[in-house]
């Protein structure tokens, strides 16, 4: 992805819009300069570096989306970015044995089940290799075995496998526990990030009834005499300000994880974040 700004529209000309989608911006600079010199060789590296790429691909599409009003569709992708740094996170401080190595194993499994529902559509199996499956299945069987090794070879436990029993709440609790005590920024607790945002959004994601309610939208008179519809303004500065913040959280994360130090760098802009945030929370109040 490229740091350079793209066609953002009119939202930048909000102050605090325009500031909280710079840190991020400025984050993902930092990132890539950061992981240019970066040993790929070192399987870290080449790990964590793909979880790179997707946050700074999302993060970028929702600065997008938001600066030309869309909001809704950025707060269902808001969504999907805070669930990235939620397993990541979890994922780089939970013991290896019990989170990451099952996720990696779980890749073949995936495949596996994925290709063994599509191989009994008639329309779909008829693309599909009854040889490729069998291979798919034995790479699956293997890869269970690895992390379990009580698997009796069992299609019925294969479909049910997951390489974690836990849910992203519970996972974002485990992951604040293992951080509370940080003297960085991992010590910021994404469980509020879950309980503030990712329910909410949900609605939206899953077409619920909150997200035709005023929750998301308003009805307003135009100029014209015409009623139109348009998104609740305060998402998209809200939406914007946490973006910035799961940014800094998830790049000071992931290069630490690839043993490369960014710090400094990143606490001054938590703490430009930190700074932006309470004036819009006073604004916010005295406005309300």
């Amino acid at each position: 992805m490229s740091d350079a700004t793209p066609n953002y529209g009119p939202r930048l000309s909000d102050p605090y819009f325009r500031s909280f989608a710079d840190i991020s911006i400025e984050t993902f600079g930092l990132y890539k300069a950061a992981v240019s010199t970066a040993d790929f060789n070192d399987p870290l590296v080449f790990f964590y570096s793909r979880f790179g790429y997707i946050a700074e691909s999302t993060s970028w599409s929702l600065r997008l989306l938001m600066s030309w009003e869309t909001t809704l569709p950025a707060i269902a992708l808001g969504r999907v970015r805070l669930e990235q740094v939620i397993v990541t996170s979890y994922l780089i401080h939970e013991d290896t044995k019990v989170a990451l190595t099952p996720y990696l194993a779980h890749f073949p499994i995936e495949v596996y089940k994925n290709n063994k529902e599509a191989i009994k559509n008639p329309l779909l199996g008829r693309h599909l290799s009854a040889k490729e499956h069998t291979s798919a299945m034995k790479a699956a069987s293997d890869a269970k075995l690895r992390v379990d090794p009580s698997f009796d070879g069992s299609d019925a436990v294969l479909n049910k496998s997951k390489w974690t029993s836990l849910d992203l709440l519970s996972m974002a609790k485990r992951r604040d526990l293992f951080t509370k005590n940080a003297k960085n920024i991992s010590r910021h607790p994404l469980e509020l990030s879950y309980l503030s945002f990712y329910r909410d959004s949900s609605s939206v994601v899953h077409s619920g009834s909150m997200s035709v309610s005023p929750e998301f939208m308003a009805m307003i008179k135009a100029k014209d005499g015409n009623v139109r519809i348009i998104p609740n303004r305060i998402w998209s500065r809200y939406l914007m300000m946490m973006l910035s913040t799961w940014d800094i959280v998830h790049v000071f994360e992931l290069l630490s994880a690839m043993q490369i130090d960014r710090e400094t760098e990143l606490k001054a802009l938590h703490l430009r974040w930190s700074l932006r945030r309470d004036q819009f929370f006073e604004e916010k109040s005295k406005a309300d």
